[in-house]
């Protein structure tokens, strides 16, 4: 229930540390101390907003404390969240990737402690809560001796101007967050709850893979945007590359998963879904162009297009419900899947065309030669071994 607010607490502002920083590292002290401050302010908006949403839930006394407890979590995560971002931009990944480990193994250590002792939901929560507080005072303490000495400076209107320029980066959390969950809201309103199952097991299998255009992002925006600055060629390699790699995971997954859909959703699901293997085989086609799409994302902010990027992705929801509502009344689930995958597929023709305004010297098409030849690769293969 707290997860459902948890884009209030973060609104972006990692993304944009992350990208300004990048370009001048001298403002990580400026970024820090303002930003927490903003997020200060988020975060008592977005308990405050679970207090009162979770009262008129109606949820009992037990299931509010626990929920409370959660809300702390979401705004402690956000702001982890924000703090690694100056390592982000400062390229220092291993940094990210140890404290997000120590935090998690602590949690894992501190649960089955939990557990060993009895404890219930509300000390699992706990600890998870005592671990994140932990992981972001450590966070604090790593930039402040590792990257630049910390020096509070409020600044009321670099405050208000730290959160519209955040916005934009709100959206691409928001479409990411919308473009899947919007057409099974729209199949079980149209079509019932057992078609919904069928399509929310097709959906997970594209979960599994979310972090992969998510760990791209997060590596290539501090990378593009100081190469913004100072090597427009050396921008158009990595983003070249990044294209590249992504459809190199991409395109076989998608080919292999597109022949092997009904055994993968039995042995993942049970016979009960097996309708659900036409759903996935079309749906599978979304994760070359989500791929992409992330990859352009962190290019088109990189060059300041981001307020552009974000109105196409609102473009993008609205394309998604229309093709939902014209496709589900004939096709059920496999008209969302077909949602998807159009959406998807526009968003992807729009972002281009922006980039290509901004970076003339961007060619896609050149790169997707070894891509596809490594799906039809794995295609045949799959197809050949089917039975086994």
């Amino acid at each position: 229930f707290a997860a459902l607010f948890q884009i209030l607490p973060g609104f972006g502002m990692g993304s944009l540390s992350a990208r300004d920083v990048a370009r001048d590292p001298r403002q990580i002290s400026r970024y820090l101390t303002n930003g927490a401050v903003a997020k200060l302010a988020l975060a008592l908006v977005t308990v405050g907003l679970i207090w009162l949403a979770s009262g008129l839930m109606g949820h009992p006394a037990d299931r509010r404390s626990i929920i409370m407890l959660a809300a702390c979590l979401v705004v402690l995560e956000a702001n982890v969240v924000f703090v690694l971002s100056f390592f982000q931009a400062a390229q220092r990944m291993s940094t990210v990737a140890l404290v997000s480990l120590a935090i998690h193994g602590g949690w894992v250590i501190g649960s089955l402690v939990i557990v060993w002792l009895g404890g219930g939901i509300p000390a699992l929560v706990g600890v998870r809560v005592a671990m994140t507080a932990a992981g972001l005072l450590a966070a604090l303490a790593l930039v402040h001796r590792r990257l630049q000495r910390i020096t509070w400076a409020v600044e009321p209107r670099f405050i208000w101007r730290l959160l519209q320029a955040s916005f934009p980066f709100v959206l691409f959390r928001v479409f990411g967050a919308m473009h899947l969950d919007i057409g099974m809201v729209v199949l079980a309103t149209l079509r019932g709850d057992v078609m919904a199952g069928w399509l929310a097991a097709a959906q997970k299998f594209l979960r599994v893979f979310a972090f992969i255009p998510t760990a791209f992002f997060g590596a290539m925006l501090p990378a593009m945007s100081h190469s913004s600055r100072t090597s427009p060629a050396e921008l158009l390699r990595t983003l070249t590359h990044g294209c590249k790699y992504q459809l190199l995971i991409a395109l076989p997954l998608a080919g292999g998963v597109c022949v092997l859909a009904e055994p993968v959703v039995g042995l993942l699901f049970g016979s009960a879904y097996e309708a659900s293997a036409s759903a996935l085989r079309l749906l599978i086609w979304a994760i070359p162009f989500s791929f992409l799409n992330s990859t352009l994302r962190a290019a088109l902010a990189s060059v300041d297009r981001e307020r552009r990027a974000g109105s196409l992705l609102v473009f993008g929801v609205l394309f998604n419900i229309l093709a939902n509502l014209l496709l589900i009344p004939r096709f059920g689930h496999v008209g969302v899947a077909g949602a998807v995958v159009l959406t998807e597929a526009l968003i992807l023709f729009l972002e281009l065309t922006l980039l290509k305004q901004a970076l003339p010297g961007f060619r896609l098409a050149g790169e997707a030669a070894k891509p596809l030849a490594a799906a039809a690769v794995m295609t045949a293969f799959a197809w050949v071994s089917r039975g086994a």
